[in-house]
């Protein structure tokens, strides 16, 4: 099996694992909301930081601002230096910016005050209208 068919299935299973069987989990002492972002949270990162080749701007852009820098956006530039430091190549970018995603938006959801299907509504509309173009483009 390819790494692209590998990454064809997780993009197809992991939203359905999310929207329809950890909803039937029971949490026990944990709020059931919370477990639902915090999987959804999860799944952002799973999804957008692990891409392989996933994107239309990948070698073309930000390969080319990895390495050598784009003046007009600081914050990329110190996201590409803590990158750099640990190790990583242009493909931790994507990491570390779905792991702010993902931080931004569990908080987001954990203080809004949504019903539990709701909540699904939400993460089922950010899967099919929103990732799309989110997995394709970085920001």
């Amino acid at each position: 099996m390819s790494v692209e068919q590998v990454t064809t299935i997780i993009v197809a299973i992991v939203p359905f694992i999310v929207l329809f069987i950890a909803p039937m989990m029971e949490t026990g002492k944990f709020d059931e909301k919370k477990v639902l972002i915090f999987l959804f949270s999860v799944s952002l990162v799973v999804l957008l930081g692990f891409r392989d080749s996933g994107g239309a701007d990948d070698i073309s852009v930000y390969k080319l601002y990895f390495d050598y820098g784009y003046r007009k956006e600081p914050i990329f530039n110190l996201i590409v230096q803590f990158v750099r430091t640990i190790g990583f190549n242009y493909k931790g970018v994507f990491l570390c910016y779905s792991i702010l995603t993902a931080i931004f938006v569990f908080f987001a959801l954990k203080n809004c005050d949504l019903e539990k299907y709701d909540l699904l509504v939400y993460m089922a509309a950010f899967y099919f209208l929103v990732f799309p173009t989110v997995l394709t483009v970085m920001r």
